[in-house]
């Protein structure tokens, strides 16, 4: 981690000589230079400080690390405090031509920096000598695994709660369904389609915890799986191993684990290779073991298990047949079972937990389902004889005392975290910054990281800051740190979750390094870079610290609800104060903040180092022209602001914001004047919520090149619309994946919409306004979601050319977007990948059928059917849709519901109703809301 922080700022600092240079050259840019390079060659010397760690680490070389990321830390601070005091208002270049090179702000900075150097010089002179006295001290081995919870596991790993299918069914697939009596016919029931897949490596995967092991070991001491393999070994693989050392260990566990009267040769054989962290070895092993089991003839079945953090896809290999099976958090009952389980195995835990079970409810949340974690939390209970005794474990759960509580588990946990490459130690520490249970956009969090510089260094050649934050955070997914809770049409991550006990490791290990502190309810260290701030728990803020690099302030309300927070909910803040104590911000993020005036202040203009702002879910209705100062801000989300009628103002100096490279507006600005400008932002990718207008004649011709997600509201010209359709971003450049328009006072000619057709990586399309159909519509072929709405269509072709969509998973019709009285799909292929389909206020919709043909809809999941009020019944065709999982009824008339209910044998004589149930009846997961008529009754 000392590296990355070292990387991070020599990298800034650079990035600052480099573009800022015309005023700091002279003695404080050489300075600079020289502190760049001084670090940059320590660095090396403190990447070999982390591998010793793993081998024999004193507190001595801990002290110089911690050293050496506090210089790198100054360094920073140095350079962005002396830009940030000569800049204010004046231009860099500026300022070198009025002769402030001999300022004596520049003086001082200089030598701050003289005086780092020196540090650094000392430091790695310290750093030389430790070296050559630990060096010969230490012997290099093999490192196995910290084994300080291995026992506390193992010692509940017949608690088996929640997994017994997952047993059966892995059980069934290793032994590929093989007859085996009695044993066998009792499984039977288990057996699906997947159990009849012949394979030969079976990867369990999940996060520090949720019971990888436990699994393998049930399925490994299974009676069917000791009955067919004749030979079995458990070998846990020791860093450093290769191929040969595990054929080793596999080899004496088989000998040791064969009954004397057993051939060793062409029997079934099974080996588990439990906690497997490098992928890389596993590339060299897995072939391997299967090869030199086919040379020899060793074993007729030869299968192999292994369990990981990692979840990777599997590579390319003619002899391995994978599955993949990934653990899942125990639900609140399954949680409770084990609970009990462990903790009242004596009577008196018993009782306790019988008559305080709202209590041991409430501790058995901070759980999470993870069941490391409940078997932790169980066994420390087991030792307390009174309810006295429980409230205090209750008290220090919630406090700050909790984390400390589930060693064991923080234990598991800090391997994850250990194990991660140092460079991205950073991007995983940084989400400790977001609340407790929030749900976490990804586009969110990339954006922040790019805001602070992580990613930068990272990326790929030709490779996008964006992409290359992509490609990181799926490695934290990969290695079970985040949680993805939703994903895009695309499949993309779009919604992350993470654990609430490794958020309190991430915290944990956060402000061991200074890195970042969440204020909540108690003060917290005040010297970290980084802060997160409960305002509804603080009435002034708890921190002084200048050095602040990111900064999140929010009021009361739910993360998960991205319109929350607003209006009474609102915490009150001077924000004038916050930009006058933290010029050195990069991240600034607020919501559900409440301003005396409703503005944002223009001392705004002083934080130039800003990178990312975010104001959400306030009553800020006006921004300053300050705003117009921040050079260097890549990100500007104003969005979802509470106006009070009186509109946003929204002053015309965006154009300034050259580097900006997303743009989120309110529809209420006031930004469709004719003098509203965008084309200096040269690298803008999002432009959202911006209102159509006149600035568009000008604006589109030399509108941004690299524009990926484009939403223009209230477009109320044909000319304007041209504009658009007409510009390089459309004809010419192939970026753009999102596009939604809204328009008003005219017709869209369909044929406009062909424009768009040539474009390979539009992925989502949102019309809202009424086209005119002048010829057949045709879209993109790559589209995965469209929605429709006010779009009048009425052809029966335009609704043909819809299932033609070869791509599309995700189709919403809405408000009249639909006005003709019949649709029937009939034809073949229709919706060949259609995965969820809404129809929603097609009020003249009287029929809607699908006659099914070859490959009419095969992959459907979802259907909801909202507000169609003139539509009589359901689709006869959606019975033969078998992968139709969900279907959604909102709304609808009572005649329309009372088709699909359930009739009673005692109502079979009455007349009316039950229709349509069998269209429904094999539907698992059928809702009917807004209806006085039960479904199922």
């Amino acid at each position: 981690m000392a590296e990355s922080v070292i990387s991070i700022a020599v990298e800034h600092i650079a990035n600052i000589v480099k573009k800022e240079t015309n005023v700091v050259l002279c003695d404080l840019g050489s300075e600079a230079k020289a502190v760049c390079e001084d670090l940059e060659e320590i660095k090396e010397k403190v990447v070999e400080a982390q591998q010793m760690k793993k081998t024999g680490y004193s507190e001595l070389f801990q002290s110089l690390l911690a050293q050496l990321r506090r210089i790198a830390y100054d360094a920073e601070d140095v350079v962005d405090t002396y830009v940030s005091e000569t800049e204010s208002g004046v231009s860099l270049i500026n300022s070198l031509s009025l002769g402030l090179v001999n300022y004596p702000r520049a003086h001082q900075a200089s030598k701050k920096l003289r005086r780092l150097r020196k540090q650094v010089q000392e430091v790695n002179a310290k750093l030389d000598k430790y070296k050559e006295g630990s060096t010969s001290s230490i012997e290099r081995r093999p490192v196995r695994r910290s084994q300080s919870s291995k026992g506390h596991r193992e010692a509940y790993d017949d608690c088996i709660v929640g997994i017994e299918e997952d047993v059966k069914k892995l059980v069934m697939m290793l032994v590929s369904g093989r007859k085996l009596g009695h044993d066998y016919n009792e499984y039977q029931d288990a057996s699906d389609a997947d159990t009849d897949i012949d394979i030969n490596v079976l990867a369990i995967v999940g996060m520090g915890g949720s019971g990888k092991t436990t699994l393998a070991r049930s399925i490994y001491n299974h009676r069917i799986v000791q009955k067919y393999f004749k030979h079995r070994a458990w070998v846990t693989p020791m860093r450093g191993w290769g191929a040969s050392e595990v054929l080793s260990e596999i080899s004496k566990e088989i000998n040791r684990n064969t009954l004397p009267n057993i051939m060793i040769t062409k029997s079934p054989c099974l080996v588990v290779l439990d906690d497997v962290w490098d992928w890389e070895f596993l590339r060299e092993t897995l072939p391997k073991l299967i090869q030199y089991n086919e040379m020899n003839e060793l074993c007729k079945d030869f299968k192999i298990v292994f369990t990981s953090r990692q979840h990777l896809q599997p590579f390319e290999s003619p002899s391995l047949r994978w599955h993949f099976h990934e653990t899942q958090l125990l639900s609140q009952d399954n949680s409770w079972v084990l609970f009990n389980k462990v903790s009242t195995s004596n009577s008196h835990g018993k009782e306790l937990a019988k008559e305080y079970k709202s209590l041991a409810t409430e501790m058995l949340k901070k759980c999470g389902g993870l069941p490391l974690a409940i078997v932790a939390l169980s066994s420390f209970l087991k030792t307390k004889d009174s309810i006295q005794e429980w409230e205090k474990v209750f008290s220090q759960l919630v406090g700050k005392e909790g984390p400390h509580l589930y060693r064991p588990v923080n234990d598991i946990l800090a391997l994850s975290y250990d194990d991660l490459p140092n460079f991205l130690k950073p991007f995983f520490l940084y989400i400790g910054l977001f609340r407790e249970d929030s749900t976490i956009s990804s586009e969110k969090l990339k954006r922040m990281w790019i805001a602070e510089g992580f990613v930068q260094r990272q990326c790929r050649i030709e490779e996008t800051f964006e992409d290359a934050a992509k490609r990181l955070l799926q490695i934290l997914i990969d290695n079970t740190m985040v949680q993805v809770v939703k994903r895009t049409y695309a499949g993309k991550p779009k919604a992350l979750r993470i654990h609430d006990i490794m958020r309190d490791l991430c915290i944990i290990k956060a402000q061991e390094l200074d890195f970042l502190t969440v204020y909540s309810d108690e003060m917290s260290q005040n010297n970290s870079r980084r802060a997160a701030i409960n305002l509804s728990k603080w009435s002034t803020l708890p921190i002084e610290n200048p050095h602040l690099r990111s900064l999140l302030l929010y009021g009361p309300g739910d993360d998960r609800d991205k319109h929350a927070s607003i209006g009474k909910q609102q915490a009150n803040l001077n924000l004038a104060l916050v930009c006058e104590k933290f010029k050195l911000l990069r991240v600034l993020d607020i919501k559900g903040i409440k301003t005396s005036d409703g503005t944002m202040p223009k001392e705004l203009g002083n934080l130039i180092h800003l990178r990312y702002l975010r104001i959400r879910s306030t009553n800020i209705r006006e921004l300053p022209k300050s705003i117009g100062k921040l050079r260097k801000l890549l990100t500007l989300d104003y969005w979802n602001v509470s106006s009070d009628h009186y509109g946003i103002i929204l002053p015309n100096v965006l154009w300034k914001l050259r580097h900006l490279r997303h743009l989120y507006l309110p529809y209420e600005t006031n930004n469709s004047k004719e003098d509203f400008k965008l084309h200096t932002m040269k690298d803008l990718q999002t432009l959202c919520g911006v209102r159509g207008g006149n600035w568009m004649l000008k604006e589109m011709p030399s509108l941004s090149s690299n524009l990926r997600k484009l939403n223009i509201q209230g477009i109320s010209s044909s000319t304007q619309m041209k504009s658009l359709f007409s510009s390089p971003m459309i004809t010419k450049h192939d970026h753009l994946y999102s596009l939604a328009l809204d328009w008003y006072g005219f017709m869209l000619e369909l044929g406009s919409l062909e424009a768009l057709c040539w474009k390979q990586k539009l992925q989502k399309l949102r019309l809202m306004g009424k086209v005119q159909e002048n010829m057949p519509l045709k879209l993109p072929s790559n589209l995965k979601k469209l929605e429709l709405y006010f779009t009048q269509l009425k052809e029966s072709k335009s609704m043909e050319a819809l299932g033609k969509l070869d791509s599309l998973k995700y189709l919403t019709l809405a408000k009249d977007s639909y006005i003709g009285s019949e649709w029937i799909i009939c034809s073949e292929n229709a919706f060949p990948k259609l995965e969820e389909f809404k129809l929603r206020n097609l009020q003249k919709l009287v029929k809607w059928e699908i006659k099914i043909r070859k490959g009419t809809m095969p992959c459907l999941r979802k259907l909801s059917i909202v507000s169609c009020t003139s539509l009589k019944y359901l689709s006869e065709g959606l019975k033969s849709i078998t992968t139709l999982d969900k279907l959604k009824i909102e709304r609808m008339p009572t005649n329309f519901n009372i088709r699909l209910r359930k009739i009673k044998e005692s109502d079979a004589n009455k007349s009316g109703g039950g229709e349509d149930f069998h269209i429904v009846e094999n539907i698992r997961n059928v809702v009917v809301q807004d209806s006085c008529t039960p479904l199922f009754s």
